[in-house]
């Protein structure tokens, strides 16, 4: 999760740029892109661990 999440911090300091949509439209759309796939899989990486949390808990009583 660490590592999706400083990608994600890599990505929105480079969106960060005021500029960049009028630079480069196409490197912001894959941006853009890149972060939703991203957060995406840290949401998808929170629900199973706490799928597995709950089944801990459920194990252990």
């Amino acid at each position: 999760m660490e590592k999706a999440q400083a990608e994600i911090a890599k990505r929105e300091q480079q969106m960060a740029d005021p500029n960049l949509f009028s630079k480069n439209p196409a490197r912001f759309s894959t941006l853009a892109a890149e972060l939703e796939k991203l957060r995406a899989s840290i949401t998808k990486m929170e629900e199973e661990w706490l799928e597995l949390e709950m089944l801990r808990e459920e194990i252990e009583g």
